[in-house]
């Protein structure tokens, strides 16, 4: 992962912490398709493609279903790419 998408997640999920729609949906691409499946959010499963219906996806599970104010803690890794006299590997 580049620094530039790691950088994004990171934001991401912090405006999502910090309860931000705007700049949550302002993270992901024009055309992003959000699949709802574990069944954290009640009424909320299937499937969004667009900014617009993940931002109606996130203001009914950040607004309504997450009612404690909590941080996330995430790590984002960006792999090493090891280079040997056999080749390229990911570490």
């Amino acid at each position: 992962m580049s620094q530039e998408n790691a950088k994004t997640v990171r934001d991401a999920v912090e405006a999502l912490n910090d309860r931000d729609i705007g700049a949550f949906v302002a993270c992901l691409h024009p055309e992003v398709e959000w699949q709802e499946t574990a069944g954290a959010f009640p009424g909320l499963s299937g499937g969004y493609h667009g900014r617009g219906e993940v931002e109606r996806w996130a203001e009914q599970a950040v607004v309504d279903y997450w009612a404690k104010p909590t941080k996330a803690a995430i790590e984002v890794a960006t792999p090493v790419i090891a280079r040997t006299p056999l080749g390229t590997s990911s570490m």
